[in-house]
């Protein structure tokens, strides 16, 4: 009862791998559903079960999306956040080697090169 079991979303997009009696109480409950048998049957006293080797959920779930640092656009001009162009080794500089002070005192954050 402890092989692995692929879970799919709704959409059969891969979730994650979980072991054959957590996959078997998502089929019993009915939030999953069995898509591919092939390693035989588990006997209960009551009843017979396939064996899942992949299941499929019956909701999809979200997942999350991949988080961006939120300074990186401000710093390179825009260019690798909005796509205006191929971003640059500036892309990832610090902000302590972006940000100069103008003649008037005022700060700028234009982009430097790295060397």
């Amino acid at each position: 009862m402890h092989e692995a079991v692929l879970v799919l979303n709704a959409n059969f997009e891969p979730l994650n791998v979980c072991d054959t009696r957590r996959a078997l109480g998502l089929i019993i409950t009915g939030k999953a559903e069995l898509v591919a048998n092939g390693r035989g049957y588990i006997h209960t006293t009551r009843a017979q079960y396939p064996r899942p080797s992949v299941i499929r959920l019956g909701q999809i779930i979200r997942r999350p999306r991949p988080r961006v640092p939120t300074g990186i656009g401000i710093r390179s001009g825009s260019r690798a956040a909005h796509g205006d162009g191929p971003p640059s080794r500036s892309a990832v500089a610090p902000r302590s080697r972006t940000v100069k002070t103008m003649p008037s005192g005022r700060r700028d954050s234009t982009v430097t090169e790295l060397p």
